[in-house]
């Protein structure tokens, strides 16, 4: 990836969604890019670690920030 803000999450039937958002590009705002994946799909693996560093680092965050 190369550093621009993408949401992944997990759907409530164990799909993976992730959301790159988009960028004004004179004036005009497109939507934002959706995918989604399941199992069985040949990305699925790779955004279902990638949802699972984003959990951990999130837990980190948690952890490590003051109460």
């Amino acid at each position: 990836m190369d550093g621009r803000t993408i949401f992944i999450e997990r759907g409530p039937n164990g799909t993976i969604l992730v959301r790159v958002p988009s960028r004004s590009v004179g004036g005009y705002q497109p939507p934002d890019a959706v995918f989604t994946f399941r199992c069985g799909d040949p990305q699925f693996e790779y955004w279902m670690m990638q949802l699972g560093h984003q959990e951990s680092q999130a837990r980190a965050n948690t952890v490590a920030s003051p109460s």
